[in-house]
Parts: structure tokens; C-alpha cells; sequence
């Protein structure tokens, strides 16, 4: 395997060189040059060797390490700002706080209750006159919705 840095220049580095990128490779796509598959395969291996180079933790601290030499919030480079952000994310599990346990009984059934009754809607085909509890009729219409399309490709390791 060629040197990661080596594969790293192969990648655009200017937003100019990015759009020629795109350009170029739709241009193949269209006329046939390239084979759809290829590319799908390609944009999976892509993302998955990204993600996988950045979920390292050595690399992780290594380039929080780096940042942090350069002793500020947000630094430009090349035409990008860099920052680096914490999220904190809470658990409940171990307050034992009562009061929230006693919310959280309460609200499981209803939120089970609005799932159904939102599973109702979606199988719902057409409009549907129904009477409520005083005593009125009203209509209720199937819950609408919109659809996006894309393709699913998986890495055999």
C-alpha cells in the first residue's frame, strides 16, 4: 500500500480543485466511463476509511494535542476554520431521582399511545369522519409524508 500522505495528496485540496473533481467524475458518470457500482463501492470505502482513521483514539488525541498548540478556539487554515467542541451528554441512570422516575412511568404509556395512534394515521387511506369524546364529528386525513431515495452499500471486511 502506497504511504497514507501519498493517498492524502491524491484528494482535493482547494475548493476549486474540488468542484473540477466533481465536475470531471459526474461527466464520467454520465457518459458511462465509469461503472455506477465503482462508484457507489468507491464513496462506502471512502467514508468507512475516514471514519475509521478518525474514530482512532491515539489519532484522537494526537490532533486535540495538535490543536491545542495553537492556543486558540478556532484557527483558519486554508481557507477553513477549524475548531474543536465538547458535547456533553447526560445519563439519568444513577440520580435516583424519584421524581423524574415517576415522570418517566407516566409518559411511557402516552408516548406508546401516540406511536399507535401515529402508526393509525400512516395506515390510514383516505379521509375518516369520527366523533369525539363531545360528542362532535370531525374529520381526520392519513398522515402525509415525503420520500428520499438512496442507495445502501456495505463493506465486507
Amino acid at each position: 500500500m502506497e504511504d497514507l500522505s501519498t493517498g492524502v495528496d491524491y484528494m482535493p485540496s482547494t475548493i476549486e480543485q474540488v468542484n473540477d473533481f466533481v465536475a470531471a467524475a459526474r461527466d464520467q458518470i454520465l457518459n458511462g466511463e465509469i461503472d455506477y457500482r465503482e462508484v457507489l463501492r468507491r464513496k462506502k470505502l471512502l467514508a468507512f476509511a475516514l471514519e475509521r482513521i478518525f474514530d482512532d483514539k491515539q489519532v484522537k488525541q494526537h490532533l486535540q494535542a495538535e490543536f491545542a498548540k495553537e492556543g486558540q478556539k478556532k484557527i483558519n487554515y486554508q481557507g477553513c476554520d477549524i475548531s474543536f467542541s465538547s458535547r456533553r451528554n447526560f445519563s439519568y441512570d444513577k440520580c435516583n431521582d424519584q421524581e423524574l422516575m415517576l415522570l418517566t412511568e407516566k409518559a411511557e404509556p402516552l408516548i406508546n399511545k401516540i406511536k399507535e395512534r401515529q402508526k393509525f394515521l400512516q395506515l390510514l387511506n383516505k379521509p375518516m369522519d369520527l366523533v369525539t369524546e363531545d360528542g362532535e364529528v370531525t374529520t381526520i386525513y392519513p398522515a402525509s409524508y415525503t420520500t428520499s431515495d438512496f442507495f445502501t452499500v456495505s463493506i465486507k471486511e
